[in-house]
C-alpha cells in the first residue's frame, strides 16, 4: 500500500511538472506575439510567468526589460534592472543599445558611476562612423558627469505651498 501512495505522489508532480512547462512555453508564445505589436503591458506578465515556469533564455530576460522600461512609470522602469543586467551577462548576441537603455535606467535610479560605464561600453560597442551614437552617448556621459556635480554640492530650499488658485487644475 504504502508503495502505490509513493507511485501515485510521484505521478502527479511528473503532471504537473509537464503542466507547468507547458504553460510556459504557452506563456512565452503569448508575450512574443504581443512583444511584435509593442504591446509591452500584456507582453509583460506572460514574459514574467514563462520565468517564473524556469525560462532562462538572455533574450526573454531582455525582452521582460524592454516592457519594464516602456513603462510610463519611473518605479516600473527602474524593474527592468535585473533583466538587463542578467541579459548582458548570459547572452552573447545582445543589441549593443542594450548597453544604453541600462544606462537610461541607472540614470534614472540616481546610479550615475554605473549609468556612465554602461554608456562609456555602448560608446565602445558601436560603431564610430556611426555619428548619431557618438553624440547620444557623449552626450548621456556628460548628463552624468553634470549630475555628480551638481549633487555633490548640497543646496538648502525650501519648499513653499501656493493657494489653489495659483495650484488649480487650469494651470
Amino acid at each position: 500500500m504504502p508503495n502505490r501512495i509513493f507511485y501515485f505522489l510521484v505521478f502527479v508532480l511528473m503532471v504537473s511538472a509537464i503542466y507547468c512547462q507547458a504553460q510556459g512555453k504557452k506563456s512565452l508564445a503569448d508575450a512574443e506575439h504581443y512583444f511584435s505589436v509593442r504591446s509591452y503591458d500584456v507582453a509583460l506578465p506572460k514574459f514574467l510567468e514563462s520565468i517564473a515556469a524556469g525560462e532562462k533564455h538572455p533574450m526573454v530576460y531582455y525582452k521582460t526589460g524592454v516592457c519594464y522600461q516602456k513603462s510610463p512609470e519611473t518605479d516600473e522602469q527602474i524593474k527592468s534592472i535585473p533583466y538587463f543586467e542578467y541579459a548582458l551577462k548570459n547572452g552573447k548576441d545582445m543589441p549593443a543599445s542594450l548597453h544604453y537603455d541600462l544606462g537610461a535606467i541607472y540614470l534614472k535610479d540616481e546610479k550615475l558611476q554605473q549609468a556612465t560605464d554602461s554608456f562609456n561600453k555602448f560608446k565602445s560597442l558601436s560603431s564610430k562612423a556611426d555619428k548619431k551614437a557618438m553624440t547620444m552617448a557623449d552626450e548621456a556621459i556628460q548628463i552624468c558627469n553634470n549630475a555628480v556635480a551638481l549633487m555633490s554640492v548640497p543646496r538648502n530650499f525650501k519648499v513653499t505651498h501656493f493657494s489653489s488658485i495659483i495650484n488649480s487644475k487650469f494651470t
